[in-house]
């Protein structure tokens, strides 16, 4: 396995799937990663019934994830 660091700069919510939007630390090339997190639609339904807002975009502060 080639093991390539992506540098992530955004995270984006779409309501059931979560996009990591960043480059690739050794050549700059663009990278986004999105994850399916449908198991929680009950929670963020429940979380909007509550008067909350359902989260859109947030900064990744330099975050660095390892998925294996």
């Amino acid at each position: 396995m080639i093991e390539r660091p992506v540098h992530i700069r955004r995270i984006v919510d779409h309501g059931s799937v979560v996009s990591l939007l960043g480059h690739y630390d050794d050549d700059g090339t663009p990278a986004r990663i999105t994850l399916d997190h449908r198991p929680f639609v009950h929670f963020w339904q429940d979380w909007a019934l509550a008067g909350h807002p359902q989260p859109v975009m947030h900064d990744a502060d330099e975050a660095t994830l390892r998925f294996e």
